[in-house]
């Protein structure tokens, strides 16, 4: 969220010990131009412990992230449409899943299975 959020990065812990896992998300390229990005994200939608927020572009029209935060204690799946999205439906949008490093073809309806306490992070 903090990517999302253009707030500063800080780690704390011991770097010695710490996860390759944990430093990939850190380093994720995407995930920094999204932090460097310098625009705050805003809360789109909330409800059944799941949040969305989205940041867009400071640049470039139609484009950003958008991040669906699963807030349960348990996997959830979940489907989302563009309106819910903030984002035009008539429009087609190349999706890109950046934690999963995959596209997502366009389509009214996205369907995800995300994790408990995970996280759908997506540049648009």
């Amino acid at each position: 969220q903090r990517a999302l959020a253009a707030s500063p990065l800080f780690m704390g812990g011991e770097l010695t010990t710490t996860s390759n896992e944990i430093f990939d998300i850190i380093t994720d390229k995407e995930m920094l131009r999204c932090n460097q990005n310098g625009v705050t994200g805003k809360l789109i939608a909330r409800g059944d412990n799941i949040d969305i927020w989205k940041t867009e572009h400071n640049k470039r029209k139609n484009q950003g992230w958008i991040g669906i935060f699963n807030r349960n204690q348990s996997s959830v799946n979940f489907s989302v449409t563009k309106e819910q999205l903030k984002l035009d439906p008539k429009r087609r949008y190349s999706f890109y899943d950046i934690w999963h490093k995959k596209r997502i073809k366009n389509a009214d309806t996205y369907q995800f299975e995300i994790a408990p306490d995970g996280v759908v992070f997506l540049k648009y």
